[in-house]
């Protein structure tokens, strides 16, 4: 569930440049929302893991099966479209040995 929100905001900042400020993390559903072209999808998955927040968070209920498995779908979708979104990363620097074998 953490992980879907931090998922959010990174997807914002990403896509959109912002994240939401908000204390309540509910706002930012309506931001992500407008990640184009799948953000209706990404905000409705952040509503599934926020809705697990206070029970999983504060042990106030326990989760059925099928909601755990739910929370974890919609972490999941978050995460792996974070993912998708980074810039692909760069080569790391060759060390000097790499780069005398390299050279032949």
């Amino acid at each position: 569930m953490l992980a879907a929100i931090a998922a959010a905001d990174a997807i914002c900042c990403l896509r959109l440049g912002q994240r939401s400020r908000d204390a309540d993390h509910r706002a930012a559903t309506a931001l992500l929302s407008t990640v184009h072209p799948e953000g209706l999808d990404l905000a409705k998955a952040l509503r599934i893991a926020l809705d697990a927040k206070d029970p999983m968070h504060y042990a106030t209920d326990y989760l059925t099966p099928d909601r755990h498995t739910a929370v974890l779908r919609a972490a999941t979708t978050l995460t792996t479209a974070a993912q998708r979104m980074l810039p692909p990363r760069p080569d790391p620097p060759r060390t000097e040995p790499e780069r005398h074998a390299a050279a032949g």
